[in-house]
């Protein structure tokens, strides 16, 4: 439930930790530069913030505050599904929908790196050709053509992978353009509207079809394992891969 008004927004942000309230591991964060995934009612836009240590992740003096402060939502999440729950192996075909976005972007860069192919799924003829005059191959524009009929032109058979967080008809479209044995994660709602699923579109090929939300996975995580995974996603965030393209700063 939300909270009552007036409440704090803002889910990430980056900090210096000031206090602990107890706890051997909050305690050893004092002092620390931190990463952070809070929310309502104590929320990052604010001077000073309560967070639960557990979601406070230190992250290496390489990175900047710009880096650091968007370092979980985007970058955290396209390398935790596409190497770790999805694990899509090399030569795999990966669909998503909603491409135009940064986090699109950065899972494309994990397909250059990785050795699997993106299939791009965007509204507007517009956001296509954006897409393509970036470098994308393979953009399916909705406004211009059905999604499973081009899915099906570019790779016969159908995809490996569906990474889904608009849900309604989109997704719905998404999960028949599975091969057998796929799966698809979804892991937004931006449409608001439920996907349909028909049982003969999971049952004969076997189809998998999973929710992903990532302050609930770095919950299951042991210490060492988020510590391990904040080392490889500061990396390749280090390296451009994996970072944020800040258009904006402010005082």
């Amino acid at each position: 439930p939300s909270p009552a008004p007036p409440y704090s927004l803002g889910l990430e942000g980056v900090g210096v930790v000031e206090k602990s309230g107890g706890g051997l591991l909050a305690r050893r964060l004092v002092g620390k530069r931190v990463a952070v995934a809070s929310g309502p009612p104590n929320g990052t836009w604010q001077e000073y913030t309560l967070v639960d240590a557990k979601r406070a992740f230190p992250v290496p003096k390489r990175l900047t505050d710009e880096q650091a402060c968007s370092f979980l939502v985007n970058p955290l999440t396209a390398l935790v599904m596409v190497r770790h729950v999805l694990q899509v192996p090399r030569g795999a075909v990966v669909l998503q929908t909603a491409a135009g976005s940064a986090l699109a972007q950065m899972v494309r860069n994990l397909g250059r790196i990785d050795g699997f192919r993106v299939i791009d799924v965007v509204r507007s003829r517009s956001g296509a050709e954006r897409l393509q005059s970036a470098g994308s191959k393979y953009v399916i524009a909705l406004e211009d053509e059905d999604m499973l009929a081009a899915v099906h032109r570019f790779v016969p058979g159908g995809v490996q992978a569906v990474l889904d967080c608009v849900g309604g008809a989109t997704g719905t479209d998404a999960l028949r353009t599975l091969a057998p044995g796929g799966r698809m994660l979804c892991y937004g709602t931006l449409s608001t509207e439920p996907i349909t699923l028909p049982p003969r579109d999971i049952m004969m090929p076997m189809t998998r079809i999973e929710g992903f939300y990532l302050a609930e996975y770095l919950a299951r995580l042991s210490l060492f394992q988020r510590v391990g995974l904040v080392r490889a996603t500061a990396k390749l965030i280090a390296s451009g891969e994996l970072g944020t393209r800040v258009e904006r700063t402010y005082d």
